[in-house]
């Protein structure tokens, strides 16, 4: 009786070990889609593009998305390729249209808030609640408009590198989604943080630098009422001080664009304009230094200055990677001590002077010698036309002449 009672307990801890598997399992698929529908509406709405609305002959209607930025145009097309495009833009709104049945933005409402913004324990959520509203309840009809209200946007500058919008849904739930350079979201990630998520979308962002692409980083923040109520107070008085005005601001912005929850990150192409390579390549040849100053990523510069042909094949690439001060003057030293600089900046700078203006004197003589070659060739054309003018007017006058007589 005690082994057949050993024999039951052991397979009730086995079913009930089974079932907390499933259950996890669930619970790791719900995210994994909440996921997928939290970047598709990052990519539709953290942005400034305006749809516009075409209707045709038989009745067909386009949209066209209107953006300063090719790239954020690109984004949002991407969005609505997928299943969520924007539809209509005020000042106050933004709408997005669900083109796929099987997104329901279960996102926003107010159990999956709870879901998103802690761990998976019993404790925050039960996995019978979390599988019960996310995976059965019914999909979204296609064509459906849901309508947020744009609560505050943090627009993109060059300075912050990233662009962040607060929205409000229909149930009151404020989010904060943000999107922009990895290394101003990375520092502003939550500590709970999905790290294996971190580790693989950092790894994806190396992958796409080597390839020359432009990254972003994609990611959101469920906030509190308590929290936004705080932040607009200092954004309200912030905008409103006659000192540093733009630089209050921005501490305020850096108090709500905190404790980031990762999406993954975006890679977008950035061709070169006809002729770029060329043009550089003659501006060198004329003696005249070119920098290139980008913003991406160490990868995709060293990648654009091959492709623009600034640094070529058998060049001695130097890579200065610091933080601070104090790792500059580390990695000089270490530079110097691997014999990568024999000479010290000034010699260099002097040398490099010297042979600019030697080059850009030979180039200016070489031009110019040109030019007054191409004088002289167009007077003597003019001298020998004018010439010939003159003996066909002279043989047309005699011609004349004889039949006058």
């Amino acid at each position: 009786k005690e082994k057949e009672k050993e024999k039951e307990l052991n397979k009730n801890d086995n079913n009930s070990s089974n079932v907390e598997d499933i259950e996890s399992q669930k619970i790791e698929l719900v995210k994994q889609i909440t996921n997928v529908e939290l970047f598709l509406l990052n990519l539709a709405i953290c942005n400034s593009v305006l749809p516009e609305h075409s209707v045709s002959a038989d009745g067909v209607v386009t949209t066209k998305y209107l953006s300063p930025s090719p790239d954020e145009e690109a984004l949002v097309t991407a969005a609505a390729t997928n299943g969520i495009s924007l539809s209509q833009r005020t000042s106050t709104t933004v709408s997005i249209t669900i083109q796929n049945p099987n997104i329901s933005l279960r996102s926003t409402s107010s159990s999956s808030s709870k879901y998103q913004s802690e761990s998976t324990s019993s404790s925050s959520i039960s996995p019978t609640r979390a599988t019960s509203s996310s995976l059965s309840s019914p999909s979204s009809p296609v064509g459906r408009v849901i309508t947020y209200e744009v609560v505050r946007v943090l627009e993109f500058t060059s300075e912050r590198k990233r662009m962040s919008v607060i929205i409000r849904d229909v149930n009151g739930n404020l989010i904060l989604l943000t999107k922009g350079a990895d290394s101003e979201i990375e520092k502003r990630l939550a500590v709970n943080c999905d790290k294996d998520l971190k580790d693989i979308t950092m790894n994806h962002l190396v992958d796409f630098a080597c390839e020359g692409l432009r990254t972003l980083i994609l990611g959101y923040n469920h906030l509190t009422q308590e929290e936004f109520e705080e932040y607009n107070k200092l954004y309200d008085e912030a905008s409103i001080s006659l000192k540093d005005r733009d630089g209050l601001v921005e501490e305020a912005n850096n108090t709500i664009e905190q404790n980031i929850q990762l999406l993954g990150a975006t890679a977008i192409e950035d061709k070169l304009q006809e002729g770029v390579p060329e043009c550089l390549n003659n501006l060198r040849a004329a003696g005249v230094r070119v920098w290139v100053l980008t913003g991406d990523k160490q990868e995709t510069a060293i990648n654009i200055g091959h492709s623009s042909g600034l640094l070529q094949t058998g060049m001695h690439i130097f890579v200065f990677k610091s933080f601070s001060d104090e790792e500059l003057e580390e990695n000089d030293k270490i530079a110097k001590q691997k014999n990568f600089l024999e000479e010290t900046f000034d010699e260099r700078k002097i040398r490099r002077d010297m042979e600019s203006k030697a080059h850009a004197k030979e180039s200016f003589e070489n031009a110019l010698k040109y030019i007054m070659k191409s004088g002289r060739d167009d007077n003597d054309n003019d001298r020998n036309n004018n010439n010939k003018k003159e003996k066909e007017n002279k043989r047309k006058q005699e011609e004349e002449q004889k039949e006058k007589e």
